[in-house]
């Protein structure tokens, strides 16, 4: 059964976060990362039962707030148009 977007727990946001955060990480050091096995890595973990493209608009979500916060983002993920004020 699949989740729907609005019922994101603590534990699911926090471990999107700390990927995403891991992401930037490897990106600022030019190391290279794919985001869909990152992705899948997620959804096979904290993240099970959440479908591929929910996990990519959470990151959409993330880079969103980094650039509210005058944060780099990473290049791959566009800052959401649509954020919940809920979100950061």
């Amino acid at each position: 059964m699949e989740k729907s977007n609005n019922d994101w727990n603590d534990v699911e946001i926090q471990a999107a976060v700390d990927a995403y955060l891991k992401m930037l990480a490897r990106e600022q050091s030019a190391q290279n990362f794919v985001k869909t096995e990152e992705n899948r890595t997620l959804r096979k973990g904290p993240l099970a039962g959440r479908t591929k493209g929910s996990v990519e608009f959470r990151m959409q979500n993330i880079s969103s707030v980094l650039v509210e916060m005058g944060r780099q983002r990473i290049e791959g993920y566009k800052p959401a148009q649509n954020v919940g004020a809920n979100v950061a």
